[in-house]
């Protein structure tokens, strides 16, 4: 019989009650506490939710390999979808054709408000709002 492995969501919602002010995540100068990247993940999946991004899709990931990647990755699972990342260096066609493929709706991608959710095939570019700190 096969053991079922702990979800990691779960370990990291442990670690954050644990130790909310220890340093979850370190990106060159910029570092986040458990609690504010609890925080954010929580703001982010509420506004995917506020989206009408149903659960169980795919979300695109089209995010640098930052503190905001983590981000987008907490919140896409934590409001229970999946997330399909893209690099954001490959060619346009190529993420494109990735993204139908997939059958990918909604796109997650960084934004000077820090997160903006894009609504497929439109690309409208609403900002979602994840603010840390």
């Amino acid at each position: 019989m096969r053991q079922r492995l702990p979800w990691p969501a779960a370990d990291f919602d442990r670690r954050a009650r644990r130790t909310p002010d220890a340093v979850a995540l370190h990106d060159g100068e910029f570092m986040l506490t458990y609690r504010e990247l609890a925080t954010a993940r929580d703001r982010l999946a509420v506004e995917i939710g506020r989206s009408r991004v149903p659960r169980g899709t795919l979300v695109g990931l089209r995010l640098g390999h930052g503190w905001l990647s983590v981000v987008g990755i907490l919140g896409v699972r934590k409001h229970g979808c999946g997330y399909l990342p893209l690099d954001p260096r490959h060619p346009a066609a190529r993420q494109h054709r990735l993204l139908r493929r997939a059958g990918v709706r909604h796109l997650l991608t960084e934004s000077p408000d820090g997160l903006a959710l894009e609504h497929l095939p439109t690309l409208s570019g609403r900002p979602v709002r994840a603010p840390v700190r």
